[in-house]
């Protein structure tokens, strides 16, 4: 055990180390002329910073679901990104006006794919546990990439596109789409975690809740710019108290898996020891609120929950379609929405039938 809690605090000491040599590298950076903004949106990009440390602390360290922290430690290096930008301008560091607008709108679209592409693959992991990362990967991406085309596709194909102000309003309805559309997902990862009984490594439900959250308070910001709102402080402050979830998560979680506990319950749990019993993960405390809600409104069917919560959010995901929900053929959104649900409705039969089987 104290070889568990020394290894621990070996790489919690190595994290914080590069951490402290970045921020002493940021705040000399910042004695160069930049743009101005505020305190806590400068410290939510050292969080970022250290949510990618810890992220790929874990992938490393993880053995079940593991691109899913590197996946986020991609989104979250993307974002940080941004703290380059602080220094492009005509009056500044590097570039010019041009330049650093150009950076900064493109980095945004960048953020909304890398996003949307990161919360897709949490239900395609946990749904195709079984099949290569290759395979994961690749239907992510062929979910994520053309409608990420169709959004901004104006904006990849001709770059002098996203300086016109009429088109603004374009941008702004594809990062609410790709909003949407990530939060479908999410909405589908719960669906199938309460009625598929498959094993997930520790703490993905609190990373998918922690991108729920996000995914809101973005909502929030892109909805405040299409109609010309200025930012409320409430929307860093959410932020911030997100980043500091996130990082909460990932010191746990590689606090856990440094554990002899954590690894022989990791290995028992994905079926790596094969034991006499059967094992029931011990439940998140996020998983133990949606139980609770399960237990409360126990009149509503759950799947009736969930199902009209992906409709819902599927519905906004067309709406917010650039060139306009009424545009779409009628029957486009009907043969959408009937696929889901007789995609949904056979996974329950399928959960049904396993279940049956395993009885007898």
């Amino acid at each position: 055990m104290s070889q568990n809690r020394a290894a621990f605090g070996k790489q919690l000491f190595l994290v914080l180390k590069i951490w402290l040599a970045y921020l002493l590298l940021s705040k000399l950076a910042l004695l160069f002329p930049h743009w101005k903004i505020s305190s806590i949106a400068l410290f939510n990009f050292d969080l970022y910073f250290l949510i990618v440390l810890f992220a790929v602390a874990v992938f490393f360290k993880e053995r079940n679901n593991k691109f899913i922290f590197l996946n986020l430690a991609i989104f979250a290096f993307i974002y940080f990104s941004g703290f380059f930008a602080l220094f492009l301008g005509e009056n500044y560091s590097l570039g010019n006006d041009y330049f650093q607008y150009y950076f900064w709108e493109y980095r945004i679209i960048v953020i909304s794919i890398i996003a949307c592409a990161t919360i897709i693959y949490i239900p395609i992991d946990y749904l195709y546990h079984e099949k290569n990362t290759y395979s994961k990967y690749l239907i992510t991406l062929a979910i994520t990439l053309p409608i990420s085309f169709l959004y901004y596709r104006n904006f990849i194909l001709d770059s002098s596109y996203i300086f016109i102000e009429s088109n603004h309003l374009k941008l702004f309805s594809g990062h609410m789409g790709l909003n949407f559309l990530a939060i479908f997902f999410i909405m589908l990862y719960g669906y199938l975690l309460f009625f598929r009984d498959k094993p997930i490594a520790r703490n993905v439900n609190l990373i998918a809740f922690s991108f729920l959250i996000f995914m809101a308070v973005d909502s929030l910001d892109n909805f405040s710019r299409y109609h010309n709102i200025p930012l409320p402080i409430f929307s860093q402050l959410s932020l911030f108290i997100n980043l500091v979830l996130f990082l909460a998560i990932l010191v746990h979680n590689l606090w856990y898996l440094n554990s002899e506990f954590g690894r022989f319950y990791e290995d028992v749990q994905f079926a790596k020891i094969k034991l006499g019993v059967k094992m029931r993960p011990k439940k998140s405390l996020v998983e133990k609120y949606v139980v609770w809600m399960q237990a409360y409104f126990s009149y509503l069917p759950n799947r009736i929950f969930f199902i009209l919560l992906m409709v819902i959010s599927i519905s906004f995901f067309l709406y917010f379609y650039p060139y306009g929900y009424e545009k779409l053929h009628f029957i486009i959104l009907i043969g959408l929405i009937s696929f889901l649900f007789v995609y949904l409705n056979l996974l329950i039969k399928k959960r049904i039938k396993n279940y049956s089987s395993n009885e007898k």
